[in-house]
Parts: structure tokens; sequence; C-alpha cells
């Protein structure tokens, strides 16, 4: 063959549509889209370099030929499947299988619409997104010192910067194959969404994805093709509770103020008996030893006691000083003499101790009785105090159905155990889904790890 004859052959022409003959194997080959720069032959993997025609319109020259550049691989969905995405049709164009060293493989699958261009999926573990480029990039500001970038007002951060290996290739491809693996790829996550860059010598370009349920991608493909089961979990698969933590916390608080308001609205208490006692009245009390003794009792009038069984608080307070105060008092019904007994005492201390004050103690004091029923009944009252230091005063007040927040706070506990329980399932699976990446915002020993 001639030089001029080699020449023309190198340099032929070929129409979109129009088969070929790959430069491998010689099997035919045609190029469909006119944004193709690669063709990658799926029976033996040989690279095609394509040129478009700057003469004649329509037209491309095969400008180099890597015979079986890559390996022939089988991917989930085939070059050619047709699909209805996001409402777009589309076809699969190009499949790509990736890696980054010997861990992680992933697939690339390429998808063209007559109209508006590539979109791209990317398949990993069974988890699917959905991508496509950002073409205004003003709105991105990478933040390398923070591991984020911002994009529309909204924070993302690292997840993950390498450089990938193609595995396998087939079909047509808007991009420059040979530059793949000079290329540097950054992944920023705000699940369910990410941005990615990817920068070589020449450029960045930037993409926006998210997630894609298999339950979606199998409605797009009307369940022609069986599609791998997800496991682990996606770098940006959304955590879907069955009601999220903010939202518990808004239960929580709505149904707990919702109880502190009928508990104290029901809980109104009355005040059945209140007395205040001189040191003329505890003077008259017998002194027995080196203390005064309740030899005289006050026995108070009665008094009804309403509204079924209800609690009754009784409430002491002395005028203490260096010295106590202790009072036994007997709840008399006055109709079946049943008794309910309180003791109760109060002392107060105080004094200087190197030049710093100091005080002990308290000069009031409460007590409650649960359940007592309605009824009329009296108060037996006998007090007791040191001698000859007598405490000038007290006072005793009795009230009837005293709100109780005890029960109110183990209900408000147990109203969290859930939220509680959601918000450690959330942190946990953030915990995992960032185990994979050399960025993760965990401690390495955090205690999310533990369990």
């Amino acid at each position: 063959m001639s030089l001029l004859l080699m020449r023309l052959t190198a340099n032929q022409l070929y129409r979109y549509d129009q088969d070929h003959q790959c430069g491998g194997c010689s099997s035919l080959r045609s190029i469909t889209k006119h944004e193709t720069i690669n063709l990658v032959c799926k029976s033996c993997g040989t690279l095609h370099v394509i040129q478009k025609s700057i003469v004649y319109d329509g037209e491309f020259r095969v400008d180099e030929v890597h015979k079986n550049k890559f390996q022939k691989g089988n991917s989930t969905i085939p070059v050619g499947t047709k699909l209805v995405l996001k409402g777009i049709n589309f076809e699969v164009v190009g499949v790509l299988k990736k890696a980054e060293g010997n861990a992680y493989t992933w697939q690339e699958y390429y998808l063209y619409n007559t109209k508006v261009g590539y979109r791209f999926l990317t398949e990993y573990q069974g988890h699917w997104i959905f991508l496509e480029e950002i073409v205004d990039k003003k709105h991105i500001k990478e933040q390398p010192y923070d591991n984020e970038a911002v994009y529309d007002h909204e924070y993302y951060r690292l997840f993950s910067d390498y450089h990938a290996s193609i595995e396998s290739a087939n079909g047509e491809f808007p991009i420059n194959l040979l530059k793949v693996s000079k290329t540097l790829v950054k992944e920023y996550i705000l699940p369910p969404f990410l941005i990615t860059s990817e920068k070589d010598d020449d450029k960045k370009h930037w993409f926006k994805g998210e997630y894609l349920p298999t339950e979606e991608l199998d409605e797009a493909l009307q369940g022609k093709i069986i599609l791998p089961d997800s496991f682990g979990i996606g770098v940006v698969e959304p955590y879907k509770p069955r009601v999220w933590f903010t939202e518990l916390m808004q239960i929580s608080v709505v149904s707990v103020a919702i109880l502190f308001f009928i508990h104290v609205f029901f809980s109104k208490s009355e005040l059945v008996f209140e007395k205040k006692f001189y040191s003329e009245t505890i003077s008259e009390m017998r002194n027995v030893g080196s203390g005064y003794d309740s030899s005289k009792v006050y026995i108070s009038p009665s008094f009804q006691l309403k509204n079924g069984n209800a609690n009754l608080e009784f409430t002491l307070e002395a005028n203490v000083d260096n010295n106590w105060l202790e009072t036994d008092i007997v709840l008399v019904n006055d109709k079946t003499g049943d008794e309910y007994n309180v003791s109760m005492g109060v002392e107060f201390y105080s004094g200087v101790e190197g030049g710093e004050s100091w005080t002990e103690g308290s000069k009031e004091t409460d007590s409650m009785i649960e359940k007592i029923p309605e009824g009329l009944y009296h108060l037996e009252i006998s007090p007791s105090t040191t001698y000859p230091n007598l405490v000038s005063n007290f006072t005793l007040k009795v009230h009837r159905g005293v709100a109780v927040y005890g029960g109110l706070f183990i209900i408000l506990l147990l109203l969290c155990i859930y939220p509680i329980i959601s918000y450690y399932q959330e942190k946990t699976f953030e915990y995992r889904r960032w185990q994979v990446s050399d960025n993760t915002p965990f401690e390495e020993d955090s205690w999310l790890g533990v369990f």
C-alpha cells in the first residue's frame, strides 16, 4: 500500500450512524452522538479517539486507536438500554467500571437525551446516585481548610478525594478516557445530595448528585432489569426513621406541656388548716429533764376534707436560731377514729469560724401523706424544743390536693426514651457512613462505635 493510500485510510471520514470497522477486532461499530470523543468496542475493549470533521458537517474521523485498551466487563444496565428518569427519556450510551486502588470498585453510566444532553448514574454496593453537570459554577465555593464546599448557600462536607482508574469500558463517551487516571476527584456530601469536582490539567468540572432509591430506578427501567440488592450505607443514602428525632422531640414537648397543664389545673390545693404558735404556748409545756416535753397536746378544731381520696401536705416553719424544734402530729378521723402520724423537725445553726460565717440546717420543712379519704378530721400537735433556748414561734400549715410532680417527671422520662433511641440510631447511622472516609467528623474512639 502506498504512503498516500495509508494517509487517506488514516484520515477516512465517517458519517454518524454509519458502521465502521473496529481497529482492534474488525467488528462493525457506529457512533450516534456528535458529542462523542471516545468509543470503546464492547467486543475487544479497543479505544477509538474520535475527531469531528471541521470541513464536513456530520462526519468524523478516527484519530487514534488503542487496541485492547480496556477489559470487557459486564454491567447491570447494558449499553443501549432506554429508561425514563425524572420525567426525561434517556438512553444508556456508555458504561465505565472504575476503581480506587484495590479497595473500591463502582460503575458509572452515561445517559443521553437529545434535548438535555448527558446525565449520569453511579452504582456502588447497590446504592445509586443520579448526577448532572453544574453549568453555573459561580455559586460553588470550596473551603479546603474546613474540608467543606458551599453550593447555593448549603454546606457540603468533604467525604473523599482520590484518583480513579478504569477497569472496563463499553460505549460512547464525551470525555477523554486516557485522562481519567490523572483526574483528581473530590466528593462533598450533604445527604441525600452531593457535589463532585473532577479536575485535570485542563479544567475543573462540577456535578451535583442525589441519592436514587432502587425502587425509583426499577420503575424507570419498567422492571426489565434485575437490580442488585444494596448493602452497607450509601455515601448519600438518607436516614429514614419512622419518625424524625426533631418531630419526636416536638411531640414530647407538646405532650409534656399538655400533661403539665392538666396536672396543675386539676391539682388545685386547698388550705385546710393553719396556726401560728407563739412562745407563750410553747412555754406552757412542762419541763422534763433538759428539754420541753409535749405533755400538753394542742387539739385543733375539726375541719372537712373533700374530693375523695387526696394527699395532705404539712408545712412546718419555725423561728429556730441555733436550736431545734420537733413536732409529732396525729391526724384523726372524727367519725372512724383512724389515725395518720407525721413527725417533723427543723434545726438551724450559724456562727463564724476562721473569719468566715457559716450556716447549717433549715427553718422550714414539709411532709406528705398520700390518699387521705374525705371526712371530718382534727389534728393533735405535740411540739418539743431545747431548754432554755426556746423557739419563739412556729407555724403549721396543711394543704389538701397538692400537685406532685414526681409522676410527671417519670412520664417526661418515658416520653424522652424513644427520641433518645432515635437520636442514637441516627448518629450511629452517620457514624457507619463515615467509617469508609478519611475525613470523618467522628472521633476514632467515639462511643457510637461501641455497639
